[in-house]
């Protein structure tokens, strides 16, 4: 017998059948008859361990070696009949095979472990370039992972539907799929349009798929589209005019007199239609046609320009003093239409109007509004501004006549890094000392502070001064503004931010104790900006982000228990993370931000979500994380166990028999494993419950007398049998292990197992009295359940 311990396999199975209440041993059918089972196997695994069981009884683990051809594992003799035989070896490949046995005939069964294949996975789906042209190469890549280390029974790549399928080829020199292995595949003369994408493998029993995704976008640049000369014929004195293409200016030109009709410009990227085109001169002379554009042709136009004595021009200048915002223009009593009105002067619109009186209004996004009414004369040009303001009481003194944020980029990385902030004060006197603070914030965290002292000068329109601020870590910022008198404390020690006016660094005063917008000054006006990203100064070859320190706690509990994972992002750019996601088994939950951390994204900032509703089993977890530029996951983790909830234990003990010499010991592992789902304390207690023998002296004693376990956990304790000296040949012992809760009374776990007194050792049957006992008592060994929980 190729066991690791030194018992005949026959005691064990004798025992175990007795366990089981079969009927021969209980007064069934069939009587004491027994045969004999040859266990044959045939491996395809490295060497390992493999447990046997008979039904659910464990009987012994085997030292399973790999071959080509079958040998013979073991020979057990059992009580005639049938049975279900069951292989497990270490790696979870399994085989379960049922045999009969007869009286006095020796029959065999063959067993040949298998793993239960795993489905292959697929990760990190793209293609390059995502725009292109029908001339493109554009190449379809995917991360094909197999955990059974299953080379692909294909790849391939569907593209805009399920039948229009590619097969990919392996572009990688590793063969560990359970790593992963890159497959790819290049495609051109794409249809022009928008695509979309999916991948698909197999390993030859299981399939995997990924979602689809949009792209590549395919554009050839002349469908839909046309170009457009445009002629010129004018009878006027050379001068400037400006050329517009459904409303908007394409571009100004200088038009030269001449008698005869000339090319001015060509447009091209003209979308195929009908489209207005539109020339208008210094002197008020216009000429508009309409002109049909065709796809891939190139059409032209002829433009007169000649002045109307019944319509006049009337050009519309906004003046504003606030941030860059939408504003809404109204012409008489109807909303003419939306506008992006930028800080500072713009022309807002041009129109052609017949003679005549005409109300105008601009109202911002900030309520501020101007309004007046006009006079547009014909054949003239007329020009009209509006300056939106707020109502008086919207402010006091100082206020600010205007602040605009600019966003710089020093380190010339293609990353704003710093954060300008103008700002121009004002004030009804005609000196007036004042404070201006700025303040920077992260959701609700305040992380920059900058203050300066002033004098403004009534009027004059010459207060004006900009504070600059720069990120530690990339980031969303928003920003505010106040200003008011001096005349109270600057609401904690902030720090001075220096002197920022005409052009200078305010610096950064540090994160002051201001409770509201400005400690206890009095601000008289402020302002507000939404979150902008900024990086900090440095810019360089981005590094991928790091994933380190995750974990779940607790690490065990019950589906009511609430989970948490965490996990520390660091990253070397200070790049906050696009995203920080949890892999549990098959779901992601995405974490959210959990610390500040003292070095902020470089050392690390720690990531959680808490999660509950576990189903009942073990689990398995990773982290997944981007700056936006390189994506990055951790290893897989175990955990957590999710027990059934309340207490619970189970017991098992090895071997089931054990013969000694009298005057010797024997030795039992005791496995005690906390099947509840919380921490719990047993108390053992080992009894004898059955003897044969007729002298004194046996003895059963235990290593500890409780344990303490966790939900999940368990540990092993040694039982030990003192055979006395004078027992007699085939004196039995049977004793029993119990552990019982502390934290509930009622819930207790036993195993039995017996001790024979012999000089000859060998296999044989203990008597069917120590049999029934040991059946009666409910079972010696371990499950199978218990036997995977364990090892698991």
């Amino acid at each position: 017998m190729n066991s690791r311990y030194a018992q005949g396999s026959s005691i064990l199975l004798a025992l175990m059948l007795a366990v089981g209440l079969l009927p021969a041993v209980l007064g069934g059918e069939g009587g004491s008859e027994t045969g004999y089972l040859e266990i044959w196997v045939e491996s395809d695994f490295d060497n390992q361990y493999g447990d046997l069981y008979i039904g659910d009884d464990f009987i012994d683990d085997y030292w399973v070696e790999a071959s080509e051809e079958a040998y013979l594992l073991d020979t057990l003799e059992l009580y005639t009949g049938d049975y279900v035989i069951t292989l497990e070896l270490e790696n979870d490949a399994i085989s379960q095979e049922e045999a009969t046995v007869e009286t006095n005939h020796t029959s065999e069964v063959l067993l040949v472990p298998e793993l239960e294949n795993r489905a292959p996975t697929l990760h990190e789906a793209w293609v390059m370039p995502q725009e292109g042209n029908s001339e493109t190469d554009f190449t379809f890549e995917v991360y094909y992972r197999d955990a059974d280390n299953d080379a692909p029974h294909y790849v391939k790549v569907r593209l805009d539907n399920a039948d229009n399928h590619f097969q990919m080829e392996k572009d990688d020199e590793s063969d560990d799929y359970v790593e992963g292995v890159w497959y790819r595949r290049t495609l051109t003369e794409l249809e022009e349009g928008e695509h979309s994408y999916q991948y698909i493998a197999s390993d030859g029993d299981a399939m995997a798929e990924t979602e689809w995704q949009e792209g590549p976008e395919v554009d050839n640049g002349d469908d839909g589209y046309g170009s457009l000369e445009v002629w010129v014929e004018s009878d006027w004195e050379d001068q400037w005019g400006w050329l517009k293409l459904d409303g908007e200016l394409v571009d100004e030109y200088w038009i030269e007199q001449g008698e005869h009709a000339y090319l001015l410009d060509t447009l091209y990227e003209i979308e195929a239609g009908g489209h207005s085109v539109k020339l208008k001169l210094e002197n008020d002379a216009w000429c508009e046609r309409e002109v049909e554009i065709h796809d891939g042709e190139t059409s032209e136009v002829l433009l007169t320009p000649e002045q109307d004595d019944d319509y006049g021009w009337l050009k519309v200048w906004s003046i504003n003093d606030f941030d860059g915002q939408w504003g809404w223009l109204q012409l008489g009593d109807e909303i003419y239409d939306e506008y992006e009105v930028p800080h500072g002067e713009d022309l807002l619109e041009e129109f052609e109007l017949e003679e005549g009186w005409y109300w105008l209004e601009l109202e911002l996004e900030n309520e501020a509004w101007d309004g007046r009414e006009v006079y547009v004369e014909a054949g003239e040009t007329t020009g009209v501004e509006l300056r939106p303001e707020h109502e008086e009481e919207e402010h006091g003194d100082p206020w600010f006549r205007f602040v605009e944020l600019e966003l710089l980029d020093t380190d010339e990385d293609d990353h704003a890094d710093t954060a300008r902030v103008w700002f121009n004060g004002d004030t009804e006197h005609e000196e007036l000392e004042a404070w201006v603070m700025l303040r920077v914030w992260q959701g609700n965290h305040k992380v920059g502070h900058m203050f300066e002292d002033l004098i403004l000068h009534g009027e004059s329109g010459e207060d004006t001064y900009y504070f600059d601020w720069s990120p530690d870590e990339a980031g969303e910022y928003a920003f505010d503004l106040s200003i008011g008198p001096e005349d109270g404390d600057d609401g904690g020690d902030g720090g001075d931010g220096g002197d920022g006016g005409d052009g200078g660094d305010g610096g950064d005063g540090g994160d002051g104790g201001d409770g509201d917008r400005s400690g206890d000054r009095e601000a008289t006006d402020w302002w507000e900006h939404e979150a902008v990203g900024l990086y900090p100064r440095g810019g360089g070859e981005n590094h991928a982000p790091e994933l380190r320190d995750g974990h779940v706690s607790p690490e065990a509990g019950t589906p009511e228990t609430e989970f948490t994972f965490s996990v520390i992002y660091s990253d070397a750019d200070g790049d906050a993370p696009a995203y920080v996601k949890l892999r549990l088994d098959d779901a992601k939950h995405v974490m959210s931000r959990d610390s500040d951390g003292e070095g902020g994204f470089y050392e690390g900032v720690r990531y959680s979500v808490a999660v509950d509703g576990l189903a009942v089993g073990n689990h398995e977890y990773s982290f997944l994380a981007s700056d936006g530029k390189q994506a990055v996951d951790s290893d897989w983790r175990d955990g957590p166990v999710v027990g059934g909830g309340g207490y619970g234990v189970a017991v098992s003990m090895e071997p089931l028999v054990r013969a000694v010499a009298p005057g010797d010991n024997a030795s039992f592992s005791v496995t005690v494993l906390n099947t509840g789902g919380m921490e719990d304390t047993f108390d053992l207690v080992a009894q004898m419950v059955y003897t044969n023998s007729s002298v004194d002296g046996w003895a059963v004693s235990l290593s500890e007398a409780s344990v303490t376990l966790g939900a999940g956990d368990f540990t092993t304790v040694t039982a030990t049998v003192t055979v006395p000296s004078d027992a007699a040949e085939k004196d039995t012992l049977v004793f029993a292990v119990s552990a019982a809760s502390r934290g509930d009374s009622t819930v207790t776990g036993q195993a039995v197992a017996s001790t024979i007194a012999t000089e000859d050792g060998g296999s044989f049957l203990p008597g069917l009295s120590a049999a029934m006992v040991i059946a009666t008592l409910g079972g010696t060994g371990v499950v199978a359940s218990f036997r995977r929980h364990l090892r698991d």
